[in-house]
């Protein structure tokens, strides 16, 4: 079972490597399609990495709302596996979409208790 964990995590880093490319060049459905290609099941990392990757696309093809939702529960999931990196991701990620602060606000007090520079660094360009 340990492998079939790892594995669907590899193909969610694959997936997210891939997607990122795409995105550069704003194609985002392709991107999309990478990602409702990964299982639903399986590895708290596994699932944040697919909603993340669904939120961040879903948003820039329009669709506001359910690229929000999707980075809850990448949040959520997250959260479950104890990635609290990726947590901190899925939360930054919400507070673009949605301009809320309470969700920047989360990512960067992680950000901090991590210690994370990068991802300081990265919010706090916002």
């Amino acid at each position: 079972m340990r492998g079939a964990r790892q594995a669907a995590c590899l193909e969610a880093r694959w997936a997210d490597h891939q997607a990122y490319e795409l995105n550069q060049r704003d194609q985002f459905a392709a991107a999309e399609a990478l990602y409702r290609a990964l299982p639903t099941g399986g590895p708290a990392f596994a699932r944040a990495r697919r909603a993340s990757g669904l939120a961040y696309a879903r948003w820039k093809q329009g669709a506001t709302d359910e690229g929000a939702a999707l980075a809850l529960a990448a949040a959520e999931y997250a959260g479950d596996g104890g990635h609290l990196r990726a947590r901190a991701m899925a939360l930054n990620l919400h507070a673009w979409i949605t301009g809320e602060r309470a969700s920047h606000q989360r990512a960067l007090a992680i950000s901090q208790q991590l210690e994370d520079e990068t991802l300081l660094g990265r919010f706090a360009r916002r």
